[in-house]
């Protein structure tokens, strides 16, 4: 296996583990942070004030898109494509 087919694995592993984490929160009836958890959440404000100031072709509204997303769905994502990418790359 290579780096890139671990690292795919592990982000597919964190991405399936927080969904898990929240649908068995909402089959409790608690409302704790595990709720829709986003980029926005997790990354202090301050780091993501640069998606703002992007002018080019709309991309402010893509980026702001992809960090207000739901934190599994990217990661599950990301984990896709590096899974994918170590593919094509061969050791």
């Amino acid at each position: 296996m290579s780096k890139w087919s671990i690292t795919g694995g592990l982000f597919c592993i964190a991405g399936l583990l927080l969904l898990g984490f929240q649908a068995l929160s909402s089959l409790t009836g608690q409302e704790g942070q595990w709720k829709s958890l986003c980029l926005y959440d997790v990354v202090n404000p301050e780091h993501l004030e640069w998606i703002d100031k992007l002018s080019w072709l709309g991309m402010d509204r893509a980026a702001d898109y992809i960090a207000a997303s739901p934190l599994y769905v990217l990661l599950l994502i990301v984990g896709g494509i590096l899974v994918i990418i170590s593919g094509f790359i061969k050791n």
